[in-house]
């Protein structure tokens, strides 16, 4: 039986798949298994993963249609055979001793290593946030991962202990379309012993136009954000990072509202996305009147923020205009 299961999810990524596949057939470490979950891709990713799979009978190929990643992790994670699970991104590639390496530390529960940034244009180095390798509770590793939450790819530069996974029920929440990782990260945190981290740079991620965390403005990906900053208050982590973080995606929200000629097909989507999310009382004030709703929405958060305390630290400065005068954008938004 594998020792290490790999779940991957593709949609699409038929120009990187070889990259993929042959920096982890090329692994040191033999004893594992490949799990790729196609998500309905419209390229020749399936058949590029099939292709692989009669060559290696440790790949395995499962197929879903738009369901999202969050889902295809867990349909990989739920047919998983290996004692430990690591969650691989198809547009990006692996050091050759990724696992023979992260494996010398398995009397944790988790185990994390750096990683390189790259792109078309060559390679970038990350730089690492601490300098030397360590060994923390899961409940310190959750501390760590609110300040650094914004600058790591915590599902794809992990080994989880299969065990603490389903013993616990840890799955990926399919609500989230941006941190879907770090949520199930922070679970994760909360029912493991220990964390062991090396700061080699083993996991190589691959930086493109498409990539999600690099969407911005007014969309349901930056919108779900939001909903998700609120997750780290529920395990009793606060920290200014959160609330930096908080509001810069409110000034990118009321920045576009003014520059923006679609926000109103946006705030449909989001209008769609919260109904799922909220009780039955206010999915029917939602349905009678969505822009009220969303507005009443954006206003009690937005007086969450603490601006006065972040203003000098925010991306944005150019955009003084929208902090200063919040009720003025929520009109032109709504009008």
């Amino acid at each position: 039986m594998a020792e290490i299961s790999i779940v991957t999810p593709v949609y699409n990524t038929s120009k990187y798949l070889s990259d993929y596949f042959n920096s982890i057939l090329a692994q040191t470490f033999k004893n594992f298994e490949v799990i790729v979950i196609d998500d309905g891709s419209e390229d020749s990713s399936l058949e590029i993963c099939r292709e692989y799979a009669a060559k290696d009978n440790r790949i395995k190929v499962l197929t879903q249609n738009k369901l999202g990643v969050s889902t295809a992790r867990n349909a990989g994670l739920n047919s998983a055979c290996g004692e430990w699970i690591c969650f691989i991104d198809s547009d990006d590639c692996i050091d050759n001793q990724f696992f023979e390496k992260l494996l010398k530390y398995t009397d944790n529960d988790i185990v994390e290593c750096y990683i390189k940034i790259f792109n078309k244009n060559g390679t970038i180095q990350y730089s690492p946030f601490d300098n030397e390798d360590k060994t923390m509770t899961g409940q310190e590793w959750q501390k760590r991962i609110a300040v650094n939450f914004t600058k790591k790819m915590l599902a794809r530069t992990v080994l989880y202990r299969k065990s603490v996974l389903n013993e616990n029920n840890i799955r990926f929440n399919p609500d989230y379309y941006i941190y879907e990782d770090v949520d199930f990260a922070l679970h994760a945190a909360k029912y493991s012993k220990s964390v062991y981290i090396t700061t080699e740079k083993l996991y190589f991620y691959r930086k493109h136009s498409n990539s999600l965390t690099t969407n911005t403005g007014i969309s349901l990906q930056r919108f779900s954000s939001l909903l998700f900053l609120k997750r780290f208050s529920a395990f009793g982590i606060e920290n200014e990072d959160i609330h930096l973080t908080m509001a810069n995606i409110y000034l990118s929200f009321y920045r576009d509202a003014v520059c923006c000629s679609d926000v109103p097909k946006k705030l449909d989507k989001i209008g769609n996305y919260l109904r799922k999310l909220y009780s039955n009382e206010e999915i029917i004030f939602f349905e009678k009147n969505p822009t009220e709703f969303i507005k009443l929405w954006f206003s009690e958060n937005y007086d969450n923020i603490k601006w006065n305390s972040y203003r000098r630290k925010l991306k944005y400065l150019k955009y003084k205009f929208f902090i200063n005068s919040p009720s003025f954008i929520i009109k032109i938004l709504y009008k």
